[in-house]
């Protein structure tokens, strides 16, 4: 799943929320009996000779690691092919014939390829092997080599579905994936740059759509990487970023916000060649096509665990796109994210215990602490602080964060000036309880309602509130 995104190799009924997948475990017997025959099947070293029943091993797989075919068990078959990842990748690099006229293989590796990305989908430990994995550039790199043959675009589609599913999986932060990346580059942006270079090679055939929208795809996910993001601006120089922009058609709403993605995470940064941003390009795009209204809907859609765009079985990680709504804030577009004020509160929300049991998943609470950095970068909009402030739920939410993200503490003082300064009081492990004390100032008694602080079991007869020079004297008899 991806905040970049990870789209699901197939179909899933439209609208479907990507099920649990741990209900039971079947089908996990067969996966290890299927990881295991393709090990024994590799170490053979008889791939070419054994391709066609190496590639119904990866069909077989890839039905198991299916979210629609098992939606029971999908993630148990998910842990329990990992295994089969580097026999996938080595069919995938040598099921090739070499000196044929035709290559006959290439189902083969498609099948690999497709069994790669079912395993991968929203699979960290899968996706690290796969990206740990020498054979992984070793592949890919044959695989996404110009299409000389209409056949070889199948190719490309399949290997590009499988490093968007571990781009997605690991946040965007793929190893040595330099060389990978150009060729991405070049299918995202081929048509364009075909259609405008005459002296193109003939034999070369342009990306289809649906391989340009997915190398598209991989960019997106790459991109909320804190380093491959760097990576992408370079390899975005003018022609290619024009290219992809010129590439977006108005029929198709999966590429229209893909794109428009892409240039938001890229937002702070410019092109090579250019002194225009990826903010400025971006700005006729994300105005004709509402871009900022589809990141509100996309960001709620995914603390449901729904596809965005509906139907598009694209399912995105709410704190990627937390990481897009900062970076855009902070480039100074506060105001054209007011809509998604109401789904980054109850991202921060979810690090309240829900249930019972008082825990809070790792998941929520990464997308809590995330979602207040983006929510104090829009505290400059009185309608965001208004939004903010309806909520009961976000000041403890925010007592909560602040601890673990120092952001919290200055979102609570903005909304509350007066509670921000109890909990400062209540820091470094004192606690605080509200009392009807007795003050003496100049002399005079007032009796007014405080927060005091209580060190362990102990209370002091006086005490210094912090920040503030000023001792108050307690009377014991006013403590409860």
């Amino acid at each position: 799943q991806g905040s970049d995104r990870t789209a699901i190799v197939g179909t899933l009924p439209a609208a479907m929320s990507l099920p649990s997948g741990d209900i039971d475990s079947r089908g996990v017997t067969q996966v290890e009996r299927l990881a295991n025959s393709l090990r024994l099947a590799v170490e053979s070293k008889e791939i070419v000779k054994r391709a066609r029943v190496l590639r119904g091993y990866a069909e077989e797989l890839n039905g198991y690691c299916d979210p629609f075919e098992n939606s029971t068990s999908f993630r148990e078959c998910q842990a329990a092919a990992v295994k089969a990842v580097g026999p996938l990748l080595l069919v995938a690099r040598d099921a090739r014939q070499a000196g044929a006229r035709k290559d006959t293989l290439t189902e083969v590796r498609v099948a690999c390829f497709e069994a790669l990305a079912r395993i991968c989908f929203d699979n960290l430990k899968a996706a690290a092997e796969a990206a740990e994995a020498p054979l992984l550039r070793e592949a890919m790199l044959p695989a996404l080599q110009a299409a000389e043959v209409v056949q070889q675009q199948q190719e490309h589609l399949a290997a590009l579905q499988f490093l968007q599913a571990v781009a997605a999986a690991l946040g965007g932060e793929v190893p040595s994936l330099q060389p990978v990346l150009e060729a991405v580059v070049g299918l995202a942006s081929s048509r364009a740059q075909r259609d405008n270079h005459e002296e193109a090679e003939e034999r070369a055939h342009p990306a289809f759509r649906a391989v340009r929208t997915t190398a598209l795809e991989v960019l997106v996910s790459c991109s909320m990487g804190r380093q491959k993001r760097q990576e992408i601006a370079m390899l975005l120089s003018s022609p290619n970023a024009n290219a992809i922009l010129e590439d977006t058609w108005e029929d198709s709403p999966i590429r229209a916000f893909s794109v428009s993605l892409l240039f938001a995470n890229l937002c702070d940064l410019s092109p090579t060649d250019q002194p225009l941003s990826f903010n400025e390009l971006a700005e006729p795009l994300w105005t004709s096509t509402g871009f900022f209204d589809d990141l509100q809907g996309c960001l709620a859609a995914s603390l449901d665990l729904r596809p965005w765009p509906p139907e598009s079985n694209i399912y995105h990680r709410p704190w990627k796109l937390l990481k897009s709504c900062l970076r855009l804030a902070l480039a100074g577009r506060s105001r054209q994210l007011l809509q998604a004020v109401e789904p980054l509160v109850a991202c921060v929300i979810r690090r309240l215990p829900q249930g019972g049991h008082g825990l809070v998943s790792a998941e929520d609470a990464r997308t809590s602490r995330l979602a207040v950095p983006v929510l104090l970068a829009m505290a400059d909009q009185e309608e965001a602080l208004q939004i903010m402030r309806s909520s009961s739920q976000l000041p403890e939410a925010l007592r909560q964060l602040a601890v673990e993200e120092p952001a919290a503490a200055e979102l609570l003082q903005v909304l509350d000036p007066h509670e921000a300064t109890d909990f400062r009081m209540s820091e470094f492990g004192l606690e605080t309880s509200t009392a009807r004390v007795a003050l003496l100032r100049d002399g005079a008694m007032q009796v007014q309602s405080i927060k005091i602080a209580l060190w362990a079991t102990c209370l002091c007869s006086s005490a210094t509130l912090k920040g503030s020079s000023e001792q108050i004297q307690v009377a014991p008899w006013a403590v409860p």
